[in-house]
């Protein structure tokens, strides 16, 4: 566990991009604000299947809770739009769990957010994979599960 402490705030991509030359294979992103019971190895096993840069974990909650527009045919994402206006949203929601294969540091920016800036890129090369689960997961902010 390395903590890194940020000058001016940069974002999740920003972050992590900080951390960049740390990291020489795939790699986990955990929200800290999450709290969750899912087989983090399934997740692996999916994430090699689809041959993508990037997947995330997508859990469902109440339309009036999500903050997001998620569409999936099977689990490739086709779009992701984060802070949806009420009539886009969707039943899916971002669960803040990411696993990135070290590429997708071509794709980060030095300031900027993963929901945002990265993963709608993502969508457009068609390499953002969706690992759905059902487990126990929760937002620590609002309580959804």
């Amino acid at each position: 566990l390395k903590i890194i402490k940020e000058k001016t705030p940069l974002g999740t991509a920003g972050a992590l991009k900080l951390i960049e030359k740390e990291l020489n294979s795939r790699f986990f992103v955990v929200l800290a604000d999450i709290s969750f019971n899912i087989d983090l190895s399934e997740m692996i096993v999916s994430h090699l299947d689809s041959n993508n840069i990037a997947t995330i974990a997508v859990t469902t909650t109440e339309k009036v809770l999500s903050t997001d527009t998620i569409i999936l045919k099977g689990n490739k994402v086709r779009r992701f739009v984060y802070g949806a206006a009420t009539r886009e949203k969707s039943f899916l929601t971002n669960a803040g769990i990411y696993l990135f294969e070290k590429v997708i540091f071509k794709l980060i920016p030095r300031k900027g957010s993963l929901e945002l800036d990265v993963f709608p890129k993502l969508v457009e090369k068609e390499e953002l994979n969706a690992y759905i689960f059902s487990e126990m997961w929760r937002h620590r902010r609002d309580g959804r599960r």
